[in-house]
C-alpha cells in the first residue's frame, strides 16, 4: 500500500500586490494554517518519506512549513514545474510513476483544480473543495508507484483549517 497526501498551498498574497505569480509569499494567516495543519497531520500519520512541491513560492513555503512536522529537512523537498503548470491528473500520476517503490508515502503541494482534480480521480470518496492549505490523504492499494489506477484509492484523511 501506498500514501499520497495532497495538499493545496496556504493563503497567499494576491499577484494584484504588482507580484509575479511565481513570487507570490504566504500571508501571516497562511503560514499560522500551514503549522497548524502540519502539527494536526502529525498527529495522523507519523512519517512522510518524501516532499514534492511546485516551484510558486508558495508552495514551497507551505510544504516546507508541512515537512517541519515531520523533521524533514526543507532542503531535501524536490520541486516539480507539474505542480505548478500541470492541468491533467495523469500528469501527476507521472510524478509518483518515476518514485522509486521503496518509498512508501508521499506528500505533493501544490495548487487547484490540479490537486483537486488528481483526488478526485484517484478515490471516489472525494468530491470536495480543496480550500487553502487543505489536505487530502489518499491511500492507495498497490506496492509499486507506477501501478496507481483510477479510483483505486480509499480516502484516509481530510483537514483543512476552519475544519
Amino acid at each position: 500500500m501506498k500514501l499520497l497526501y495532497l495538499a493545496r498551498h496556504a493563503a497567499a498574497a494576491s499577484s494584484e500586490d504588482g507580484i509575479s505569480d511565481l513570487d507570490r509569499p504566504l500571508l501571516d494567516k497562511g503560514k499560522k494554517n500551514a503549522v497548524e495543519e502540519g502539527e494536526r497531520l502529525g498527529r495522523s500519520i507519523k512519517k512522510i518519506e518524501l516532499f514534492i512541491s511546485s516551484p510558486a513560492r508558495r508552495a514551497r513555503d507551505t510544504a516546507s512549513i508541512l515537512a517541519s512536522s515531520f523533521s524533514y529537512q526543507s532542503d531535501k523537498i524536490l520541486i516539480n514545474d507539474i505542480l505548478y503548470e500541470g492541468s491533467n491528473p495523469a500528469e501527476v500520476l507521472e510524478i509518483l510513476s518515476s518514485l522509486n517503490s521503496k518509498i512508501r508515502s508521499v506528500l505533493l503541494c501544490g495548487h487547484i483544480p490540479l490537486l483537486q482534480l488528481t483526488a478526485s480521480e484517484l478515490t471516489e470518496e472525494f468530491s470536495n473543495p480543496l480550500p487553502p492549505c487543505g489536505i487530502v490523504g489518499i491511500a492507495l492499494n498497490t506496492n509499486h508507484w507506477n501501478d496507481i489506477k483510477k479510483s483505486d484509492g480509499k480516502l484516509i484523511y481530510y483537514n483543512y483549517p476552519g475544519k
